[in-house]
């Protein structure tokens, strides 16, 4: 079977957690600081199962009302 990829969006107001807990689950990191996200950032995870492999595009979307016309 083909690889898969999935786009997953992480969206919320500023200051929730988001890049949080992308990049814990990304990288297995939670940094106590980090700078605001401007725009957005993209993260990938490949995952695979007796099944195939899946992708996962994740886009985390900075939650300030600036990036409001981006969501």
């Amino acid at each position: 079977m083909p690889k898969q990829t999935f786009k997953v969006l992480v969206l919320g107001p500023p200051n929730v957690g988001k890049t949080s807990l992308v990049q814990r689950y990304t990288q297995g990191v939670f940094k106590e600081n980090y700078n605001p996200t401007v725009g957005f950032d993209v993260s990938t995870e490949e995952l695979v199962f007796p099944e195939g492999e899946i992708q996962l595009a994740i886009m985390d979307l900075g939650g300030q009302e600036s990036f409001n016309d981006l969501r």
